[in-house]
């Protein structure tokens, strides 16, 4: 009941968090063949539209099952009857981890010792603010400040750590949005993953810190496009670390991110995208609207591009649907046209036919060796030194299978394996200063995962296990090396998000 209560008190406008339970559930849905429950190839996924697409999926006999039961409780449970006005809550979670051998985790970064990965016990508090139309769904505003008493490899804080402790405050989320019949738009921060799934993306992830953006975006029941145009974190070059020339040794860029998709979905069978990113420094705080436009054609893209310094990717993807299978294909290139310049995704998920919610996955993905590369740092597709793109970051592959199951109703157990490869290239090391030689050892690990999770919205918990036997680690010639995690997450969440 207190699921039902808090579902339907949150606006559809609001913006769901990318570590909420029901992208892990919606997403199993899909899995399991369940072709309505596909919000968009894009998230954060709105309210409104998670409540439009299980509307959907409940006409549906192969949609029917536990994991439908348990969001329609949450997401269409009295929504109807919402009132315009402020509305608070929060959360409050506990991180708990243990390590073996050392860190491997995010697989962009190097492998480090014990003391320079997860802390051992971490605490963050949520607090947030809401106001909305209520059942109109024309408008909604929201706040969310946080404070986190360890910050130590989590990729998403960007803020300087509070006074002389290692604990941080800031603001996640911080944004408007408004909407007028198809159209829609946003300003202020959030997260942006395009593509992919959860926060992973080979086009544009939200691994990293929240971005502070506008967006604006169209939705048939066919069509959806998206613009996004935000502000990176600033690079000062130097003359020792970079490839710079001309009077001044230290030069600071202000880096902007403009992006566009369009996607085409004529039937649940078939769903295409195209679309385009750039990374735009400047010496100055001006800024170039042209890459926001999705409508532009790719030659009128290349032939504006007169700043070397500018960053350009083109991406596509396709996914199609055979039965309850599906099948997915992206591709990532750099318009640098360089040898080794193109990212792609394959997968493939199906469900078994058993009594419990059952489903294989299996996925290989390959980031070429100048992908997301630049001859300039200012250039490069991060934010705070996190990938824009891939979490594998440039020369990487990882292949793995996997299978979850929905054990009853929440309860969620999941497993993978798979084997991962990367060479001496590193998202965050400066183009004219690589750590590595031409004949350094490409690293090689066999890795794999169990997690066990209660994905209610009020007490989700996740128990994880993570492991990795490693060859040449850090692209040093060694014999293997075995590391492996063991992370307790626990929330408790009063009407949030």
């Amino acid at each position: 009941m207190s699921a039902a209560l808090r579902a339907g008190a949150q606006f559809g406008l609001v913006q769901l968090p990318l570590d909420d339970p029901a992208y892990v559930q919606l997403a199993a849905l899909e899995h399991m063949g369940c072709a309505e429950a596909r919000v968009s190839p894009r998230r954060p996924y709105e309210v409104r539209a998670i409540r439009q697409a299980l509307s959907s999926a409940k006409t549906v006999t192969a949609c029917r099952g536990p994991i439908l039961d348990v969001l329609t409780r949450r997401f269409l449970a009295r929504r109807d009857d919402m009132k315009a006005g402020l509305r608070g809550g929060g959360e409050a979670t506990l991180r708990i981890t243990g390590l073996t051998g050392g860190e491997f985790e995010p697989l962009w970064n190097t492998i480090r010792p014990t003391g320079q990965g997860d802390q051992p016990a971490v605490g963050i508090a949520h607090g947030r603010l809401t106001w909305g139309d209520g059942s109109a769904d024309q408008v909604v505003a929201v706040g969310d400040a946080y404070a986190q008493t360890g910050s130590r490899n989590d990729p998403t804080v960007r803020a300087r750590q509070f006074r002389h402790t290692s604990g941080v405050l800031d603001f996640g989320e911080a944004y408007i949005s408004g909407r007028v019949g198809p159209f829609e738009g946003t300003i202020g921060r959030g997260e942006e993953a395009w593509l992919g799934e959860g926060r992973e993306s080979l086009f544009l992830s939200a691994n990293g810190p929240a971005m502070d953006r506008i967006t604006g975006s169209v939705s048939t029941h066919d069509f959806e496009a998206r613009v996004l145009f935000g502000s990176l974190d600033d690079v000062v070059l130097d003359s020792a670390h970079d490839n710079i020339v001309g009077t001044q040794s230290i030069q600071r860029y202000y880096r902007y991110l403009a992006a566009g998709a369009i996607t085409w979905r004529p039937t649940r069978v078939v769903e295409a995208t195209v679309g385009s990113m750039a990374v735009l420094p400047s010496a100055s705080r001006a800024l170039d609207l042209f890459y926001v436009n999705p409508f532009r054609p790719y030659p009128d893209t290349t032939r504006k591009l007169v700043n070397v310094t500018n960053h350009v990717e083109t991406f596509g993807a396709l996914r199609l649907r055979a039965g309850v299978a599906t099948f997915g294909g992206e591709v990532l290139a750099d318009q640098q046209l360089k040898s080794d310049h193109l990212g792609y995704l394959l997968s493939a998920t199906a469900p078994l036919p058993t009594r419990l919610p059952v489903s294989l996955d299996a996925t290989f993905e390959h980031i070429g060796r100048d992908t997301y590369t630049s001859q300039y740092y200012a250039s490069v597709p991060q934010h705070y030194g996190v990938p824009l793109g891939s979490v594998l970051g440039p020369d990487a592959e990882l292949g793995r299978i996997g299978a979850e199951v929905f054990v009853a109703g929440p309860l969620r157990v999941a497993g993978d394996i798979g084997i991962w490869r990367r060479g001496k290239g590193r998202i965050d090391e400066r183009p004219s200063q690589p750590s590595t030689g031409p004949d350094t050892p490409e690293q090689r690990a066999t890795i794999g995962s169990l997690t066990i999770q209660f994905l209610t919205p009020v007490v989700p918990v996740t128990l994880k296990f993570t492991g990795a036997t490693v060859t040449n680690a850090n692209n040093v010639s060694a014999p293997s090396s075995s590391y492996g995690q063991t992370q307790i997450i626990a929330s408790y969440a009063f009407r949030y998000p």
